[in-house]
Parts: C-alpha cells; sequence; structure tokens
C-alpha cells in the first residue's frame, strides 16, 4: 500500500485517510473495523474522526502484514 502524505497535513478526515492510503472510504472502514475498532457500532458512535499521519501508517502496517492478508 502507497502512501500519499501531504506535506504539512497534522489531521486528515476519514476521507482524506482513505485517499492518503489508496484506498476507497468503505476500504479504510473495513481496515479499521479489522485493526482499530470490535465492530461496526463503535465507528457509528464517533461523530467525527480524525487521523494523524501515524495512525495511517500504522494501518497501512497492519493491512499489510502476512497474518492480515
Amino acid at each position: 500500500m502507497e502512501m500519499r502524505l501531504l506535506p504539512g497535513k497534522s489531521e486528515y478526515t476519514e476521507e482524506e485517510a482513505a485517499r492518503a492510503m489508496g484506498v476507497t472510504p468503505n476500504e479504510f472502514r473495513s481496515l479499521l473495523l479489522s485493526h482499530v475498532v470490535e465492530d461496526a457500532d463503535s465507528l457509528a458512535n464517533v461523530p467525527l474522526m480524525r487521523f494523524r499521519p501515524s495512525d495511517l501508517l500504522l494501518l497501512s502496517m497492519l493491512a499489510g502484514s502476512p497474518s492480515h492478508q
């Protein structure tokens, strides 16, 4: 997975994060469900998610790990 982070940007919305990671918003949500939250209701309870570049890097590493492919 190739990351395309924007220089100087310290936070990303869910859609910006998906774009930076080169995935669709649905694929990004799937990554969150697989690696961060326990169920879809957990995502629904967060009105506005923000992600730091380090969050995206960690997600991309988890998504690329052989045990999760």
